[in-house]
């Protein structure tokens, strides 16, 4: 349940937090990438859709479809999400998040889904 929390945590403190109430809700995802092996998530608005899915950037097309976590009330946002596990799709390529319902996830930048540019010995990029 922490493991849970903190990726809520690390999604909604982006920054884009205050933009809920102006904009439609939106699916938030981690924007600095996942490598292949990486567990990954995204926080998507309480909503009524069951499922996910995980679409090319370019074509539409799917590409990986998974279900939704049980919503869940966010304390520090005021927020109720639903997580949106998709640690099992490891294709490279860019992608966006769907959720019926919701707008779409920013597009998820090409090195998403490859290995990282830095080892584990050096510094991350900033």
């Amino acid at each position: 349940m922490n493991f849970r929390y903190l990726c809520i945590s690390a999604l909604l403190m982006a920054g884009t937090l205050p933009s809920f109430a102006a904009e439609q809700a939106a699916i938030e995802v981690n924007q600095v990438g996942f490598p292949p092996a990486a567990a990954k998530w995204a926080a998507v608005p309480a909503t009524q859709a069951t499922s996910f899915s995980v679409v090319d950037a370019k074509t539409g097309k799917q590409a990986w479809r998974g279900a939704l976590g049980p919503a869940a009330a966010w304390a520090p946002a005021q927020e109720t999400v639903r997580l949106a596990d998709f640690s099992a799709f490891k294709t490279p390529g860019s992608y966006r998040l769907h959720v019926e319902g919701v707008a779409d996830s920013a597009a998820l930048r090409r090195k998403s889904f490859s290995s990282p540019t830095w080892s584990k010995s050096s510094t991350p990029p900033a």
